[in-house]
């Protein structure tokens, strides 16, 4: 079974350079379609970036910013969307685009429930009291990565190209 691509942020970078690979995997059936999960405040946004691409989403989900307990993502919030979709389109892949504050609480979320991620880089930038402390960076790591390999999903880093 084909699994379900879930975009986490619709930036920039996917609407002008990804979505042609996208619309491509779709097409050679490596993927049977995708979504986006966005905030609200991007909506008008996205939905003119959509006028110019072939293929539509299959679901789109517009939800608020959700900054609780020092975290830019908001579990109660996107879990039930997760739900949702896969409830409607079976197994998914996620590509976490997000702003980079969110990216670690989708990161997580996907390792601990064996959804295969892609996050752009860089992974996370561990805050603490609401400023950036790299000295989490290998705390944090370190628990991800040990998850990560009691999963059978697969979490893959972009870096992307200056062309």
């Amino acid at each position: 079974m084909k699994k379900h691509l879930v975009i986490v942020g619709f930036d920039d970078i996917i609407a002008d350079k990804y979505m042609e690979t996208i619309e491509q995997a779709i097409s050679n059936g490596h993927i049977s379609g995708y979504s986006i999960i966005d905030l609200i405040s991007n909506q008008d946004w996205i939905e003119h970036k959509l006028q110019k691409v072939n293929t539509q989403p299959e679901l789109k989900y517009f939800i608020t910013v959700a900054k609780k307990e020092n975290k830019w993502a908001d579990k109660d919030v996107f879990k039930p969307i997760f739900d949702e979709i896969v409830s409607k389109k079976g197994e998914i892949k996620v590509y976490i685009a997000t702003e980079l504050k969110a990216h670690e609480e989708y990161l997580q979320y996907c390792v601990e429930n064996d959804i295969d991620s892609l996050t752009e880089k860089p992974i996370f930038s561990p805050l603490k009291n609401g400023k950036f402390d790299p000295s989490l960076i290998d705390e944090k790591m370190k628990c991800l990565m040990s998850l990560a390999q009691k999963s059978n999903a697969k979490h893959s880093v972009t870096s992307l190209a200056r062309s």
